[in-house]
């Protein structure tokens, strides 16, 4: 089985330097345990793209739209045909608004 091209979108990208960076002002060392836990997760959605729930906050979701939550940070995909694309990168205080 071929794994699937990992891809984020540029605000979700965003947002998470921005909460790296934010991390990293009281603790460098927590920012780099979360940056890195993070991407190792994200990499092995490719393995298994289903195993996390439909993203509830997606409005016309058939499925596609997945999301996980690690350390307070909700993180959601898309899958399609070629490639799984990391869409949104939010910490679970924030409201959570419906896209």
């Amino acid at each position: 089985m071929v794994s699937k091209k990992m891809v984020w979108d540029e605000e979700a990208k965003k947002e998470f330097r921005k909460h790296i960076k934010r991390i990293k002002l009281d603790s460098i060392q927590n920012a780099e345990k979360l940056r890195h836990t993070i991407i190792e997760k994200v990499s092995k959605i490719a393995d298994h793209e289903t195993k996390h729930t439909i993203d509830k906050f997606k409005q016309n979701n058939d499925g596609k739209y997945r999301a996980f939550e690690i350390y307070h940070i909700r993180i959601a995909y898309y899958i399609d045909e070629k490639e799984i694309r990391i869409v949104r990168f939010r910490s679970t205080h924030q409201e959570p608004l419906k896209y």
